[in-house]
């Protein structure tokens, strides 16, 4: 389904995501 679709694209940004915030955060 689309619904489940979604999720593991979300799931799959979080994950490349979370890693990179504190150097983002730092960054700024």
């Amino acid at each position: 389904t689309k619904t489940h679709f979604t999720t593991a694209i979300l799931n799959t940004m979080a994950l490349l995501i979370f890693p990179l915030s504190p150097t983002l955060l730092l960054m700024m």
